[in-house]
């Protein structure tokens, strides 16, 4: 898959979730991609698609990871998660539409939620899991 920018910063020291990050980020870029190319409305569909169960597979392991831990912010977090899935559950069947326009700036919102997301609650996470392991 094509990357348009480097994801190095998505990193929490936790590797399947960081593995988890560069994968929904790299899925984003590759949504740019076909929306600045402008290729067919069934890549971007695939790519939506991609994309939410991606996310949805991520937040299952995340959510496990944090449990089996304990991890005492796991509730606000969860909330977090589900709102993010509610945004991408809402496009998903809109993306299978004929005549389906994938906003720019709704993308822009995927792209900003998950690096948020990855650089606050994740970060803190990661921190939080690998202090108490030491």
């Amino acid at each position: 898959m094509t990357t348009a920018t480097p994801h190095n910063g998505l990193t929490i020291g936790v590797r399947m979730m960081d593995r988890d990050h560069r994968e929904i980020a790299e899925v984003l870029d590759e949504i740019k991609i076909q929306l600045a190319t402008g290729k067919a409305q069934s890549t971007t569909e695939r790519l939506i698609g991609d994309l939410a169960r991606a996310t949805r597979s991520h937040y299952i392991l995340e959510e496990g990871i944090m449990a089996a831990a304990n991890y005492p912010g796991m509730a606000l977090h969860r909330l977090r998660h589900q709102w993010m899935m509610e945004q991408l559950k809402a496009v998903v069947p809109q993306s299978r539409r004929r005549n389906f326009a994938l906003n720019l700036a709704l993308l822009q919102l995927f792209s900003e939620s998950h690096s948020d997301h990855v650089h606050t609650d994740d970060l803190r996470y990661g921190m939080w899991l690998n202090g108490a392991a030491h």
